[in-house]
């Protein structure tokens, strides 16, 4: 067992307990409580003390004490799979845009299909395809801008759809500041940008777990603005 199943088996659990209602203590009713009986009484008379026998020598007893050193408990860790589970999603889809810069960047290269392919699926993987095609077929490439970074982050916790625990939904906020251009000659010919537009998508996504990547398939838009250049502020 991976430890991604591993972690979604125990998020399952997590998650039954979360629905099930209970506070998740248990409640033991004991016995009533012993009071035990007084240990000092008065005797009935009083008797003195017995002299010493001075033919005996004293003693001194002596009691050897140990000083028992104390260990302090070993400290615990609490496992916390979901969170565990939206760090990947949200690792995975940092992963995906990458791949999809460097796929666009050379988008005749046999393994740019295959990069596509790592990180999204269903028809959010048909559509960075058609894109694939639409840069081969005109000549066109994509690099990054220089002065906008390129953010795919997730801005909420994930929300698991149905029983498998292999699909979820989260808030996404991306910002595309790519810039894309018509390559120019070596030494003779600069590139030509055709768009470098940004802009920021914030979208409500699904993910699959597939061979243990959490794939983007699937997003419906929530706002979509132009020259925004972070997602400080979702």
């Amino acid at each position: 067992m991976t430890r991604t199943s591993a972690l979604l088996a125990v998020a399952s659990i997590a998650l039954l307990a979360a629905c099930s209602g209970s506070d998740g203590q248990a409640r033991v009713s004991g016995p009533d409580p012993v009071t035990a009986p007084s240990i000092t009484s008065t005797p009935d008379t009083t008797q003195a003390a017995p002299e010493p026998d001075p033919t005996t020598p004293a003693t001194t007893e002596t009691v050897a004490t140990t000083n028992t050193p104390t260990t302090a408990p070993a400290p615990t860790t609490t496992l916390d799979p979901i969170a565990e589970i939206e760090a990947a999603v949200s690792r995975d889809f940092a992963a995906g845009e990458q791949a999809l810069l460097e796929a666009y960047a050379q988008p005749n290269e046999v393994q740019a299909v295959a990069l596509l392919e790592q990180h999204h699926v269903g028809v959010v993987f048909d559509r960075v395809l058609i894109a694939l095609f639409e840069l081969q077929n005109r000549g066109l490439r994509v690099k990054p801008n220089p002065d906008v970074p390129q953010v795919a982050i997730l801005v909420s916790g994930v929300k698991f759809i149905g029983t498998g625990g292999d699909r979820v939904l989260a808030t996404t906020c991306r910002v595309d500041a790519a810039v894309v251009f018509v390559p120019g000659e070596p030494g003779d010919v600069d590139d030509v940008v055709v768009n470098d537009t940004i802009r920021r998508t914030v979208a409500e996504n699904e993910f699959v777990l597939i061979d243990d990547i959490w794939k983007l398939s699937s997003g419906n838009e929530i706002s979509n603005h132009v020259g925004e250049t972070s997602c400080a502020d979702v």
